[in-house]
């Protein structure tokens, strides 16, 4: 079976050696993994329309509403290429930023200030993933965060990242501010190995449904956090 997977960092992030629930899915099948880390949604659904042909299955992590995607026409990476919320005045005046960064970032702080309106983001967002289960009514999405699309049931793939912190007596922001944290898709090992496990029953037909009691918490936090 050949499957094609998109999506943001769940889908795609490897910062350590242990594999990602998508590498362990390539052993047993032919995928190819088109996420993007920090992406947003109307990138990950314009590279299904271009792909989706060419897979038999197609797996959607689903970011959240309000990411912005920087005009094609501005010479960025593709890694820098998206931006998820407003940006700390020091960091956009780095010495080291360019300044097409400088002027993207800037305009994206204006528009986080000024223009954005959540009730449109969600209205937009929402429609893109109407429109492609159109196209791919087999399509496997799995939400990232609780706004993936409305009335989310279950847990969503972040909150599993929130049990290992809460585990580790940690809450989200001391490990975003004071930790380099190597967790791959944001979780640890033996969590990508089970969510590999998941992901291959609903490639069969089992409906998405993310049950935090079937994932498990670690002592082994100092592999994957460390001190800044």
């Amino acid at each position: 079976m050949k499957i094609g997977v998109f999506g943001d960092s769940f889908a795609i992030l490897k910062l350590n050696p242990t594999p990602t629930w998508v590498d362990i899915l390539s052993e047993k099948y032919d995928v190819t993994n088109y996420a993007v880390t920090g992406s947003n949604l109307y990138y990950s659904i314009n590279e299904i329309k271009k792909h989706h042909d060419q897979y038999d299955k197609i797996i959607l992590v689903v970011t959240e509403p309000g990411r912005l995607k920087v005009a094609d026409h501005i010479p960025l990476g593709l890694s820098q290429q998206f931006i998820n919320g407003p940006l700390d005045q020091k960091y956009i005046h780095r010495k080291s930023l360019n300044e097409y960064e400088r002027l993207v970032w800037e305009a994206a702080n204006q528009y986080y200030s000024c223009l954005q309106d959540d009730d449109y983001e969600r209205y937009i967002h929402n429609l893109m993933l109407t429109e492609i289960k159109t196209i791919r009514p087999d399509i496997v999405l799995i939400p990232a965060f609780l706004n993936s699309w409305y009335n989310v049931s279950g847990g969503t793939m972040i909150y599993i990242y929130h049990k290992e912190n809460t585990a580790w007596n940690f809450d989200s922001t001391t490990v975003v501010t004071q930790y380099t944290d190597n967790r791959n898709c944001h979780m640890t090992a033996e969590n990508n190995a089970i969510f590999a496990n998941k992901v291959e029953k609903w490639l069969d037909g089992e409906l998405v449904y993310i049950d935090l009691n079937d994932f498990v918490t670690t002592t082994d936090k100092d592999f994957y956090l460390k001190k800044l």
